[in-house]
């Protein structure tokens, strides 16, 4: 049973399955389906759906997973950017003192629902460590 695509019930399932709180489903102006989570440690991300279709239900050809950490200055950022070597996420300065990393999940030819869980896991993973001061 391969996802070649997702929606709103995947990636809920995903997500607590990954152990993440879900504070809030949403979609976007465009429909795409939109989460705000949580992990037990504090750690907040979003994750919403790209190239989506569908009139009332979407699904999603992708996945982007993303978190933000704010700092006291643009410099401050890019300094934390160029020390962070994480091949499993994106890690860009986002403006306005943040730093965004993120991960984008790609559901060409399918995927299984235990793999969008471990994308899900490493993602939270690898976020918290860059949160708590490592990555690099």
């Amino acid at each position: 049973n391969l996802l070649r695509d997702w929606g709103s019930s995947d990636m809920r399932q995903a997500l607590t399955a990954a152990g993440a709180k879900i504070n809030s489903e949403t979609q976007l102006e465009s429909g795409a389906p939109y989460f705000n989570a949580a992990t037990d440690q504090g750690l907040k991300f979003i994750v919403y759906g790209t190239v989506c279709k569908g009139e009332t239900v979407k699904r999603c050809a992708g996945a982007n997973l993303v978190a933000d950490f704010s700092y006291d200055s643009d410099a401050a950022v890019d300094a934390r950017e160029k020390k962070i070597d994480r091949a499993a996420v994106g890690v860009r300065n986002a403006g306005g003192n943040t730093l965004e990393v993120s991960r984008y999940v790609i559901f060409d030819e399918g995927i299984t629902a235990g793999n969008l869980r471990e994308n899900v896991l490493v993602f939270i993973e690898v976020v918290h460590d860059i949160w708590n001061g490592g990555g690099d």
